[in-house]
């Protein structure tokens, strides 16, 4: 979504200042372009739903857009936006793609932008504006998808899909046995708890030995680490820099382009600017692009952020480093988010990792956790000598622990 820059009224009227945001809108492209392809409708129709996910799930209140349509979802090199959102206090909306019981006044609500959601997609697909009684025409390799928009854009409100999370589910289950129906765990977004170690080799042997498109984000805006596997010569953009909308690539180092990485300077500038609706729009702007996203976080259970992360992610990793007291605070943790958050402790996991010669035996550690135990990921004399020099460690590990790593990564069939 654009960002607001500044709000301001005068004695007549009230001003808001928007980011501008240059690129096609889906019009442009049918009109240039002719129609999508199915996997090229597909992936943007799931990015269209992150949005559109990430506004009906607002609190204290959703905020429905109410005139979604292709003019209003501009497509550039830096991702999808959905604009026009002067229409969320407008109860017009655009007649060709609005819901038909908006057109008879009633309130506009999350089924009218389903409706409207599922006519830009019916456009996308074949070129034509469905109108309210026409049956759609479709070949039966297009059955799946077009029986999601035609679920989508039915005429009594109570047969469509009542959220965008529903969408996306019956989206990923296309693509599932597109695919050959081979079980893939795509999309997966992992926490890791105050450890950019752990962060870094998790990423690296994803993206080296299962070669998984892979994002490694650092949110730790007080002591950002992961400079330690950025070549700062070649890494221009920061996460800091995503407020200014920075158009620079992110850093891709080794294995062929399969990780990329958008580390965290130590600068606590601005720092006020990042809360969770930030971490919503990273995941919202690249969610589609990366099949795991890892997010380094703090271990401060306070931290706007890192909170986000643990409700986003499918798996909360913590480390024990220290030994027992490790394993209590973890313990402690975990155990609030499960009993306040009603987080379910099925999404908590904990690792050995021996960074700094903790002897604490694994039977024992493997018992205390209250969490799903991962096992052990063995202290490395190369490992510590690199990070120490800030040398690119994560991308130098020995055999044995890539090894323990892909263990890992198979108990979490990733």
């Amino acid at each position: 979504m654009p960002h607001v820059y500044d709000v301001f009224e005068d004695m007549v009227s009230q001003y808001i200042v928007l980011e501008l945001i240059e690129g096609k809108t889906i019009k442009d492209f049918i009109e240039e372009q002719n129609i999508f392809t199915m996997e090229e409708a597909t992936k943007l129709l799931k990015k269209i739903l992150y949005i559109l996910q990430y506004l009906h799930t607002l609190q204290p209140r959703a905020v429905i857009h109410g005139d979604i349509k292709p003019e209003n979802v501009i497509i550039n090199d830096q991702g999808v936006y959905l604009i026009d959102f002067a229409s969320v206090t407008n109860q017009k909306g655009t007649s060709s793609f609005i819901a038909p019981e908006r057109l008879l006044g009633n309130k506009k609500n999350i089924q009218s932008d389903i409706y409207s959601f599922g006519l830009v997609a019916y456009y996308m697909l074949t070129g034509k504006i469905k109108k309210v009684f026409e049956k759609m025409q479709f070949s039966q390799e297009q059955h799946e998808l077009f029986s999601i928009i035609e679920k989508c854009s039915k005429k009594n409100v109570l047969e469509r899909y009542s959220t965008t999370s529903q969408i996306i589910s019956d989206l990923d289950k296309i693509t599932s046995r597109n695919q050959g129906n081979i079980s893939r765990h795509s999309n997966k977004i992992i926490s890791i708890q105050g450890n950019a170690m752990l962060a870094s080799e998790l990423a690296y042997v994803l993206a080296k030995n299962f070669k998984k498109k892979t994002l490694l984000i650092d949110t730790n805006i007080f002591s950002g680490e992961l400079d330690n596997l950025v070549n700062h010569k070649k890494c221009k953009l920061y996460l800091q820099d995503y407020l200014f909308d920075y158009n620079e690539q992110l850093y891709k180092p080794y294995p062929n382009g399969n990780l990329s990485i958008l580390p965290c300077r130590v600068d606590i500038d601005g720092y006020e600017n990042f809360n969770q609706s930030f971490l919503d729009m990273l995941m919202t702007k690249h969610l589609g692009d990366y099949e795991v996203i890892i997010i380094s976080c703090t271990d401060y259970i306070y931290d706007s952020m890192n909170i986000k992360s643990i409700y986003l992610a499918d798996y909360v990793i913590f480390s024990i480093q220290y030994g027992i007291n490790d394993i209590r605070k973890n313990n402690a943790i975990i155990d609030f988010l499960c009993r306040r958050q009603q987080l379910s402790r099925s999404r908590f996991f904990v690792v050995q990792l021996n960074s700094y010669h903790s002897h604490i035996r694994r039977s024992l550690a493997s018992k205390a956790v209250e969490a799903t135990w991962l096992g052990v990921i063995p202290f490395s004399k190369k490992r510590s000598m690199l990070a120490a020099t800030a040398n690119n460690y994560a991308m130098k590990i020995e055999k044995n622990i890539r090894r323990k790593y892909v263990k890992l990564i198979k108990q979490l069939a990733i």
